[in-house]
C-alpha cells in the first residue's frame, strides 16, 4: 500500500488510522510505502492528484496495473480495514486461478 501524505490534519488522521490495532494486526502481510507530497515520480505513476491518497496494490493481480483500490482524502480505520480484506481476497483468487 502506498500512502501519499503531507503535514495536514487529514493526512495525520489517515496515518493514525493505519496504526489502529484493528488494521495493524495485518501489517505483517503488507508492505507500506509512505511518500510525502505528490510532486514526484511515484505519485505521477499512480496519478495522485490530492493528498492524502492511499493506493492499494497487489502485484499478483494483473488487471489495472495491480491497483485494487484507491482512496483519496482522509481514510478512516473501517475503510482501511475493508480495503485490506478486499485486497487479500483478490490476491487469494488470483493465486488460486494460477494453480
Amino acid at each position: 500500500m502506498y500512502a501519499f501524505v503531507d503535514d495536514k490534519e487529514a493526512s495525520e488522521k489517515t496515518l493514525k488510522a493505519l496504526a489502529h490495532p484493528w488494521v495493524a494486526k495485518e501489517h505483517d502481510r503488507m508492505l507500506f510505502v509512505k511518500t510525502i507530497g505528490r510532486d514526484n515520480d511515484r505519485a505521477a505513476r499512480f496519478k495522485v492528484t490530492a493528498l492524502p491518497t492511499l493506493v492499494y496494490v497487489a502485484p499478483s493481480v494483473k488487471t489495472g496495473g495491480g491497483i485494487i483500490e484507491r482512496k483519496v482524502g482522509e481514510s478512516g480505520m473501517r475503510h482501511i480495514r475493508l480495503a485490506q480484506r478486499e485486497g487479500f481476497d483478490r490476491i487469494k483468487r488470483a493465486t488460486e486461478s494460477k494453480k
